[in-house]
């Protein structure tokens, strides 16, 4: 039924009847936070207060919306009822956001997926403009190929010294295009304490727990983030507390991970954290956490396994089975670099590499893990380990018969990319290249390889030497009886 106003009904009611219309300016893109199985929270920043509109759906369809109770700046909305293992794609309704980049979700599968990848940094948001590299570091982790579903910064997320007026400038502009899509999971280093937590930090995430520290599941892993301050733990007793009641609430998961800022023992710069070392230590060995990841030295570091303090299961390196110690790895920084600081090999550092900006891609594949280092600025895999657990004989022999990973770097590419492999026994490996139509382009190699991690180079050329056009190719490898195959793209 048609409504129409009377004709003499007065000109200031009709006015009254009107909708009030209230225009803000985005001021800071969306950004995932609280990434779960079936809800995830999106926050973003506007000039003034505003009721805004969120929409959301699978695929291509926005056939869900909310529309937030009241006014405000600092907006917050978690979204719930949503499916496990899906991808949303959401938008703000009414909102021109130019530079944008597309903005989506992938929910948690929950544990009966143990296939998936994310990415830790650190010490990323240098206010230097000249000096900072955290937009490099931005791009390349987007490039990664299988792509990280979330993230992990393990602490000096906004320098100089955590102020929540540096995060647009220093964090939230040059990585838009990772944090509409990603789910970041921060943890505070000594510079987010510069200012206070709770008036900074604590305002511009969104966390579980008491934010300082707090866990998180994806897949079949368990993630557990501290608040190593300034080398001793914040709220010491009750963290401890905290963190030995949590482990123990997670013992059947596959994999443990925990990260925070301070390296407990380095051969870089920084030196050791004894009270961290204490305190932590005894407590990581007992629950048997699989790997540990920090900040704080602006430089890459990897440690054999460490058990009661010294390392262990040094002749597996880089390929470890079941090792009896934590891993140990320094990921800093992903913005700030830092020059004429060198890192030495002082017997419990399997790897280190200085004065490089970077970030440590971690692929879970269900019992095996596959951890790259990657420089942010060329693609260049500086580091690989892979780890893989006996679960059972069958688990073991199955995972003997198959390459675990097919991983080319960077991608998108021009003009040449690197793929990587490893396969844990000798193997005779056919790797080749076909159009997305699946015409074969040519042959990378067809050679008997040992077991370990390979990594062979493509120029972007067909088999007589030409270049190819942009596009989507496969590069498939073959190695016994299993297949593998990663899409890569080239850009001219």
């Amino acid at each position: 039924m048609r409504h129409s106003w009377p004709a003499r009904l007065p000109i200031f009611l009709l006015l009254c009847a009107q909708p009030a219309l209230v225009t803000a300016t985005v001021t800071r893109y969306p950004y995932v936070q609280k990434l779960g199985r079936t809800s995830v929270t999106i926050m973003w920043r506007t000039t003034n207060q505003a009721a805004q509109t969120i929409e959301y759906g699978e695929g291509t369809s926005y056939d869900h919306s909310f529309t937030e109770s009241q006014a405000t700046s600092n907006h917050e909305v978690t979204l719930t009822g949503l499916f496990p293992g899906a991808t949303y794609n959401y938008r703000l309704v009414g909102e021109s956001l130019p530079g944008a980049p597309p903005f989506f979700f992938s929910t948690d599968h929950g544990r009966s997926t143990g296939t998936f990848s994310f990415f830790v940094t650190a010490d990323i948001g240098e206010n230097n403009a000249t000096t900072g590299h955290q937009d490099e570091t931005a791009a390349m982790i987007l490039s990664q190929y299988p792509r990280p579903t979330f993230g992990l910064l393990a602490g000096d997320i906004v320098y100089p010294d955590g102020d929540a007026a540096d995060y647009n400038a220093n964090l939230m502009t040059p990585w838009r295009g990772v944090l509409g899509n990603m789910c970041v999971w921060p943890a505070l280093g000594n510079h987010d304490w510069m200012r206070n937590p709770e008036t900074n930090f604590v305002r511009e995430w969104a966390l579980p727990n008491n934010e300082h520290y707090y866990s998180f599941d994806y897949g079949n892993a368990h993630f557990i983030a501290l608040d190593s301050k300034n080398g001793i733990l914040h709220d010491k007793p009750a963290q401890l507390a905290w963190l030995r009641q949590d482990l123990e609430a997670h013992r059947g998961v596959q994999w443990t991970f925990v990260f925070f800022h301070h390296p407990m023992l380095t051969c870089t710069y920084k030196g050791h954290e004894p009270d961290l070392a204490q305190s932590l230590m005894p407590i990581l060995d007992e629950f048997k956490v699989d790997v540990v990841f920090t900040g704080h030295a602006h430089t890459y570091e990897r440690l054999y396994p460490i058990h009661n303090g010294a390392p262990i299961d040094m002749a597996m390196d880089p390929y470890y089975v079941k090792p009896r110690g934590v891993i140990y790895i320094v990921s800093g920084a992903g913005g700030k670099i830092e020059m004429n600081s060198p890192t030495v090999f002082c017997g419990i550092n399997a790897f280190f590499l200085d004065e490089r900006i970077l970030f440590t891609m971690v692929h879970v594949l269900n019992d095996a893990l596959i951890i790259f280092a990657i420089d942010s600025i060329t693609g260049q895999v500086l580091d690989g380990i892979s780890i893989m657990k006996e679960s059972t004989t069958s688990d073991v022999a199955s995972m003997a018969s198959r390459p675990s990973l097919l991983h080319n770097v960077p991608n998108p590419f021009n003009p040449s990319t690197t793929i990587t492999f490893e396969i844990p026994v000798e193997s005779l490996v056919n790797l080749d290249v076909y159009r997305a139509d699946g015409r074969w382009i040519t042959s990378l190699a067809h050679q008997v390889y040992g077991p370990g991690m390979h990594r062979v180079p493509w120029n972007g050329l067909d088999q007589r030497g030409e270049l190819l056009p942009s596009g989507t190719y496969i590069a498939r490898l073959k190695a016994g009886h299993v297949e593998r195959t990663v899409k890569m793209t080239l850009l001219r």
